[in-house]
């Protein structure tokens, strides 16, 4: 079994489907993970990069994200480390917009492991 990395160009490509080839190519990366035939692995990193190239340059709102990443974490056959943190991050960040997408991963890391989270930011520390 062929284990791959998913970058955050290769989910945009994905996500936007702008250069079909390269769409193609994820989508039958996919396929493969779905039929056992490889691991497909995102980071959580990945989402974060994502999530400011898809509100900072292509506009979209914060809700728009949340279906895509929603509709990405739902697929089990791919490895996302911290899925449920993620997907969490993704309600924290749509209900409080004076956060980043990071920020709503560190809050819930934080309590997820019991910890208290270190910040300078106001806002963030009353989460």
């Amino acid at each position: 079994m062929k284990r791959y990395l998913l970058d955050t160009n290769g989910l945009l490509r994905f996500i936007l489907n702008d250069i079909t080839s390269q769409s193609d190519q994820i989508t039958a990366l996919f396929d493969g993970a779905k039929d056992g035939k490889n691991e497909v692995t995102i980071p959580h990193i990945v989402f974060f990069e994502a999530t400011y190239v898809l509100s900072a340059y292509y506009a979209f709102s914060r809700l728009e994200i949340k279906t895509q990443w929603d509709a990405l974490l739902s697929i089990t056959y791919l490895e996302i480390p911290d899925r449920v943190i993620v997907q969490k991050a993704c309600v924290l960040w749509t209900t409080h917009k004076g956060i980043s997408f990071a920020d709503a991963i560190l809050v819930l890391m934080a309590k997820e492991n019991g910890m208290k989270l270190i910040t300078f930011d106001k806002k963030l520390a009353r989460l």
